[in-house]
């Protein structure tokens, strides 16, 4: 990788941090992510869209590997930037649903409801009123309301 560009390095790796995240290779994924997050943040600031993609994805990964409270940090790194840099936007959505899914994998119900209604709210203030990702944000928030309405819940 030495005749590649900074920004060529961090793309090459990033493919092949997603690459080794398809195959389950989680610990590989991760280094690789950290190691593309390095490169955009000194390239281009720690405040890039390249950033906010690979903060959502160390959260995927954390998630995966039973550190789901470090996973939900990542998420809302990731959500707070992808907010500042692009507002409503479908890929803000997404984040949003990505910390909602996390949380309710955690029990945090109250929470995952706010961030999960904020995904499918933001999701239709861009015209995505349905399709794969609004669909299964919209079970998600029937399960954790349905978590918080039975005793002890």
């Amino acid at each position: 990788m030495e005749n590649l560009t900074a920004l060529e390095q961090a793309r090459q790796l990033f493919a092949r941090s997603w690459a080794a995240y398809s195959q389950g290779e989680l610990q590989e994924a991760e280094r690789l992510t950290l190691e593309a997050k390095a490169i955009w943040e000194k390239e281009m600031g720690p405040e890039s869209l390249p950033v906010s993609t690979c903060l959502n994805n160390l959260g995927r990964i954390c998630e995966e590997t039973d550190r789901p409270e470090e996973g939900i940090e990542w998420h809302r790194k990731a959500l707070a930037l992808r907010k500042k840099l692009l507002g409503d936007h479908p890929e803000t959505a997404f984040c949003y649903g990505n910390l909602g899914t996390a949380l309710a994998a955690y029990g945090k119900f109250e929470e995952a409801i706010d961030m999960l209604s904020a995904a499918i709210t933001t999701f239709e203030k861009c015209g995505n009123t349905n399709g794969h990702d609004v669909e299964g944000y919209k079970k998600n928030l029937a399960v954790c309301i349905n978590a918080l309405s039975r005793p002890g819940g």
